[in-house]
């Protein structure tokens, strides 16, 4: 399912099946940056390349087990979208990786880095000596704030706002230097973490024959499989943001006051994303994806509520067991907790 992943493709030395899978790959690819901001938000993030999720995936050892699933079944069920999706971008990682080592990476992420800093750059309207025009330079936030209010209409656009605005906020206090290996490692344990549990969640689909516990097991599924991905997302967001700061900061084109006042416009910057995100409270409420992962977040779990709830139904009275099934189920019987909210999912 979701977490057999696999790599006979690359030992087959079948070209028209490597041909057939990197065109798979790179939809998947695009399946979960559109899910995720994707193109809207490169300006500031850059691509997207999924290597904390790959990471993660990679170090629980799981191997293939049914790696085809067909158009039709993937249509119908979004647990196997998902899956199918997550596969084939794990499989477009561990083809980058084998074709081009850790170093090819780095040096990719690097470019990433050096290109989403110098950007940022010219956006700060700095004279001689890095003196800030400010009258230029409230102007350009306006221009930002503006960009932030049409890219958090997007399905995450709240959160990935938030993690902007967190990321710039942290390295204008000091953190540009801080301990931010250990903090990524025990993240990416965490996406480890939700890995196990959706095998844990698959093999127990594989034994259940009722139609409805299957469909709240494969919306749990989904649930955790997003929340991997989320978490992956933002960790790596996080991760290549601080970068930017710390090569923003550590420019050696400008002196030690240049290099105060570039902290003093990463904090300005990490405030015109937090208004934003604080002014964007109640939007994209209705996005169903988004309910998924918070309940996956709350450890709202469809499967244990269905059968709270039909263990709730066999100690009521028949009259009562009658009236019921004559009305609308309640949510806990539908699984529909209706969880929404802001920018959350961030522990």
């Amino acid at each position: 399912m979701l977490l057999h992943f696999h790599q006979h493709d690359m030992a087959e030395g079948n070209s028209k099946t490597a041909n057939k899978q990197t065109t798979g790959d790179q939809g998947a690819v695009e399946f979960f940056r559109k899910i995720f901001g994707g193109g809207r938000f490169r300006g500031y993030v850059g691509d997207i390349s999924f290597s904390d999720l790959s990471q993660a995936i990679d170090d629980t050892g799981t191997h293939a087990k049914n790696n085809e699933r067909s158009a039709v079944t993937r249509d119908e069920n979004p647990q196997v979208a998902c899956e199918v999706a997550v596969v084939e971008c794990n499989h477009h990682a561990t083809v980058s990786t084998s074709e081009g080592s850790d170093e090819r990476i780095q040096t990719v992420e690097d470019a990433r880095v050096v290109a989403l800093a110098e950007k940022l750059m010219k956006r700060m309207p700095a004279e001689s000596g890095w003196l800030i025009d400010q009258k230029l330079w409230s102007e350009e936030k306006v221009k930002m704030y503006h960009e932030a209010e049409e890219l958090r209409s997007t399905s995450f656009g709240l959160q990935l706002l938030y993690v902007i605005s967190t990321s710039y906020h942290r390295s204008s206090e000091g953190g540009v230097n801080g301990k931010h290996g250990h903090t990524h490692a025990q993240k990416v344990g965490i996406i480890r973490s939700l890995i196990q549990d959706v095998r844990t969640l698959e093999a127990k689909l594989d034994t259940v024959e009722d139609e409805d516990e299957k469909r709240a097991l494969e919306e749990d599924i989904a649930g955790k499989i997003l929340l991997a991905c989320w978490r992956g997302v933002r960790s790596e967001i996080e991760k290549v943001l601080s970068r930017v700061a710390n090569h923003i900061v550590t420019d050696a084109r400008v002196g030690r006051d240049g290099r105060k006042q570039r902290l003093k416009l990463l904090r300005d910057v990490g405030d015109v994303f937090k208004h934003a995100t604080n002014d964007g409270h109640g939007e994209s409420r209705g996005c169903h994806l988004r309910r998924i992962v918070v309940d996956a977040e709350e450890n709202i779990s469809k499967y244990e509520l269905l059968l709270a709830s039909r263990a709730t139904l066999r100690t009521m009275p028949k009259e009562q067991r009658d009236a019921l099934s004559t009305e609308d189920p309640p949510e806990a019987m539908t699984g529909n907790t209706g969880a929404q909210g802001g920018p959350p999912l961030l522990n």
